[in-house]
């Protein structure tokens, strides 16, 4: 695996976390 493709594949990781926290904060209030 590339390093490139490893960046990558955190970033995309790491922007459906924040979506899926971003959606449960939103729930909650």
């Amino acid at each position: 695996m590339k390093a490139v493709e490893r960046m990558e594949t955190i970033a995309v990781a790491n922007t459906t976390l924040h979506h899926y926290h971003e959606q449960r904060m939103q729930s909650i209030s």
